[in-house]
């Protein structure tokens, strides 16, 4: 799996969701949480590893972490 790194803006390491989760789940596009790092803006929200989050306030995720605004 492709696991990308964001320690510089969120404090997270991510990879895309795989078929089996997105088939498992009710979102088409998002990211799993592979770690969130301590001090990190993520470190004071509920996002844990192994999390999968599809949007940010309401705002879809693609596989790539984008997000259109």
């Amino acid at each position: 799996a492709t696991i990308i790194n964001h320690p510089e803006t969120l404090g997270l390491i991510w990879q895309p969701m795989d078929d089996d989760l997105r088939a498992a789940l009710t979102c088409p596009e998002g990211i799993r949480v592979r770690k969130v790092l301590s001090n990190s803006p993520v470190a004071a929200t509920s996002v844990r590893k192994g999390d999968v989050v599809c949007a940010i306030d309401g705002h879809p995720i693609d596989e790539l972490g984008n997000m259109d605004l």
